[in-house]
């Protein structure tokens, strides 16, 4: 009976799109467009990423249980150990973070892998991503519309993680990233192995995220949640016009309820 509606992400819209006669679907995004990386830039990445030097991951959120941050240090353990020349830097802070700590020393990579805390986004994680980041490593286990996807392709990032539901929707806009099935620390490893090995790919995914998250800016999904609101409004207005239907047809006298 909703004038509209409107669904953050993938699973929302298709668990809930049809119940509404006139829904929309947006994505939840901190980024503006001058933030999203210039083409010069992306061609110096895209050099820097195929001149054979380590293929750069990162990761940035909530250091918790329900992101699968524990799985993050045995992935590039995996991938190393298949000869995979590679490193992670790791943004953001939380429970797991002496988890993590104990993982990169227990396993002997302190040299390759970067805990760099809770920064501030536009002055210090934007650019970093833009200019140090080839690849994001996402182990979410929950298909929540994490904002950090798109804002992550608006720095010329492609995605790699697990099967989420969030993730593979978002991959259907365009291919800038790769799954695995849940939870699958050596799959997702082989993923990191085969991307190191053919730089043309990531440079490929580079472009195509970069141009996904361009045309999902903050700006142009704000725009369009706004025109949807003022649709919805006349639509509303018009359905308030109807004659009134009693959904029960009598009233309940909650005084005497036991």
């Amino acid at each position: 009976m909703s004038a509209g509606l409107q669904c953050n992400g993938f699973p929302a819209f298709d668990a809930y799109g049809a119940c509404s006669q006139h829904s929309v679907q947006f994505f939840d995004t901190r980024m503006p467009e001058k933030a999203v990386i210039s083409s010069s830039e992306l061609r110096l990445k895209q050099g820097s990423c195929s001149s054979r030097e380590p293929l750069r991951l990162a990761f940035s959120g909530r250091l918790d249980p329900i992101k699968g941050v524990e799985d993050l240090v045995p992935v590039i353990a995996e991938a190393r150990r298949a000869g995979a020349d590679v490193t992670l830097d790791i943004f953001g802070d939380g429970p797991s973070r002496a988890l993590i700590e104990h993982q990169i020393g227990a396993g002997g990579l302190d040299d390759a892998i970067t805990l760099h805390g809770s920064v501030d986004y536009l002055t210090r994680l934007v650019p970093f991503f833009r200019q140090n980041v080839d690849m994001f490593l996402c182990c979410h286990k929950q298909a929540d519309p994490s904002c950090t996807y798109m804002e992550t392709a608006g720095c010329g990032v492609p995605t790699i993680g697990y099967n989420n539901a969030a993730l593979r929707g978002l991959l259907s806009l365009g291919g800038f990233g790769d799954v695995c099935r849940m939870g699958d620390i050596k799959q997702l490893a082989n993923i990191v192995v085969d991307l190191c090995e053919n730089r043309q790919k990531v440079t490929e995914m580079m472009s195509v995220a970069a141009s996904v998250a361009r045309s999902h800016s903050f700006e142009r999904e704000f725009a369009k949640r706004v025109v949807h609101l003022s649709e919805a409004s006349e639509t509303a207005a018009h359905v308030a016009s109807l004659p009134r239907v009693p959904v029960f047809p009598t009233r309940l006298d909650l005084r005497n309820a036991a």
